[in-house]
């Protein structure tokens, strides 16, 4: 005996069809077509507004680099296990997990201290922007 277990599929899928014509949508009050129509939009060209968002990125990462100084992966693992009182393996974890590198690996903090500080002053940037009330 053979049984197809999709005959009634494309009826089903034409009720559906049907069902879903028939479901009306409710339209947006009148009055906002009209405030739509009135808003105005800033005429910017958008070559104009990438320009000057690169511009901006671009000075922003000159003057990160510019503050930052990299140092040499063996100079760090010392100086974060002194940090640690000799535990190598939390200078390990902190070097490979925590401690600020750039995309080529070259390592930007030497010990959880200058972590600290670095987050502290974002934090702070941050707290300025958004002041508390």
């Amino acid at each position: 005996m053979d049984i197809n277990l999709f005959a009634n599929i494309s009826e089903e899928i034409e009720e559906q069809k049907e069902k879903d014509s028939n479901v009306k949508v409710k339209s947006p009050h009148p009055l906002y077509g009209e405030m739509l129509k009135s808003r105005v939009q800033p005429e910017l060209k958008e070559e104009q507004l990438q320009i000057d968002i690169k511009k901006v990125y671009k000075e922003e990462v000159r003057a990160k680099k510019a503050e930052l100084k990299a140092h040499s992966y063996n100079d760090v693992l010392k100086k974060a296990t002194e940090y640690f009182d000799g535990d190598s393996l939390a200078a390990n974890v902190w070097l490979n997990k925590y401690a600020l590198k750039n995309s080529d690996g070259e390592l930007f903090e030497c010990t959880p201290d200058d972590m600290h500080r670095r987050i502290a002053k974002e934090i702070a940037k941050k707290e300025e922007k958004y002041l508390q009330p």
